[in-house]
């Protein structure tokens, strides 16, 4: 089991402190100086349960973060580790790797004219075969899906106006 620290921390602070403001409000713990305003002391009692409650939160909400970062996250740390534009083989070069919600998004240039695949649809028939066969084979990509993350591919052909998406859902490698 490992402890993710950064939610202790986040969630434990606040609920030290409301424990310590009940402990005064409700007469366990003895302080000369605050003890002296009844007033101060009376609102421990509700304070007290109040950061409880926000440290409790906070806890579960930095643990989830740090479980399950965002897309954008992701394709930044993936975008930090490779210059781009980076040219994949002769013909295709990626230009950009963004996130949003759940999806990693790879953005393609093909330089080669789409008449060279007999048309679009026969290009987009292609690179479906391609990735489709290649994306649960792929280490990187394996990991990406199995922490339920779906890939998009978008292939921006030379004189095409029509892109070409390519959708991998963590399902479809059986995730």
């Amino acid at each position: 089991m490992v402890i993710d620290w950064a939610a202790v921390v986040d969630g434990g602070i606040p609920v030290l402190a409301g424990i310590y403001g009940m402990g005064l409000g409700y007469g366990f713990i003895r302080s000369a100086s605050i003890n002296r305003k009844p007033g101060l002391v009376v609102n421990f009692k509700w304070l007290g349960p109040l950061l409880i409650a926000f440290g409790i939160f906070l806890g579960f909400k930095t643990h989830a973060h740090n479980m399950h970062p965002s897309a954008r996250e992701i394709a930044e740390a993936i975008a930090s580790r490779v210059k781009l534009p980076k040219k994949i083989d002769n013909i295709t070069i990626l230009d950009a790797i963004d996130g949003k919600q759940d999806m990693i998004i790879y953005r393609f240039r093909i330089t080669a004219p789409v008449q060279r695949f007999g048309g679009h649809l026969n290009a987009e028939h292609k690179l479906k075969d391609l990735i489709l066969g290649k994306a649960c084979s792929d280490t990187n990509f394996k990991e990406i899906l199995k922490n339920g993350y779906s890939l998009e591919m978008r292939y921006k052909l030379e004189a095409d106006p029509e892109d070409v998406l390519i959708s991998v859902p963590p399902k479809l490698c059986g995730y």
